[in-house]
């Protein structure tokens, strides 16, 4: 061969292996796809096989008086203004009451500010406290009140392990009121301790439409509150 055509053959030959990795890395491609794929379906088929031998648990209910750390996080839009939401501190409950109480710090927009709030679930108001300046400003609760049932017509999801071995049972549902229009899951423990909770929907605030969704946090679960005062509404505040 003269050296036109071996210069030819060497091009070819590069050519054939550039379209040799080409194809290698398609193949590579759609093969790690592929598994991905099969894994995604595994995993729901794991998880179905797992949940048809589970015997679906009694609805119910924690403690009647509770306490636990939350972080609460919430994407709003009011009015179709959008906005972010954090809730960072220690809840209380007195289920007996229907009422709650929570004191910690709120990130709105990037901003913090100290926030002690009591909810009355029966009058359906909030109190929003601020014990250094002795200001309360009193609001109609917009939102579905949360105590830590299960609510009676919720759908029992199955069990799934959160991280290595923690498993909970889930929860699904609607909370629909005169003001709201919530979808909510919810996870606990076999002994009914809530562990997460997220919803989604509508209601109609004193500040506007407000679409939420939402998703909340417990850590540190104590059973019992021995200072009952902290559901106590201040003398500045008007019922």
């Amino acid at each position: 061969m003269n050296r036109r055509t071996n210069e030819r053959m060497d091009i070819l030959i590069f050519s054939i292996f550039l379209l040799d990795m080409a194809t290698s890395k398609r193949i590579n491609m759609m093969f790690t796809t592929c598994l991905l794929c099969l894994f995604a379906v595994f995993a729901v088929v794991a998880a179905n096989a797992l949940n048809n031998h589970i015997t679906i648990p009694p609805k119910c209910c924690p403690p009647q008086l509770y306490q636990a750390n939350v972080r609460l996080i919430q994407g709003l839009s009011i009015n179709g203004q959008g906005m972010s939401q954090h809730l960072d501190g220690h809840w209380w409950y007195d289920r007996r009451n229907k009422t709650n109480a929570f004191e910690g710090i709120m990130i709105l927009n990037g901003k913090e500010s100290q926030v002690n709030f009591i909810q009355d679930n029966v009058a359906k108001k909030q109190y929003n406290i601020n014990k250094a300046t002795r200001t309360c400003q009193v609001m109609a609760q917009p939102f579905p009140p949360f105590d830590g049932c299960v609510p009676e017509d919720a759908k029992f999801m199955g069990q799934e392990t959160l991280g290595r071995d923690f498993m909970v049972n889930t929860w699904s549902g609607e909370l629909q009121g005169d003001t709201y229009n919530f979808a909510f899951e919810e996870t606990l423990t076999a002994d009914c301790i809530p562990v997460t909770v997220t919803t989604i929907g509508e209601a109609n605030a004193e500040w506007g439409k407000t679409d939420l969704t939402s998703t909340m946090r417990f850590s540190s679960f104590q059973e019992g509150i021995k200072d009952l005062s902290v559901f106590d509404i201040p003398d500045y505040c008007s019922k």
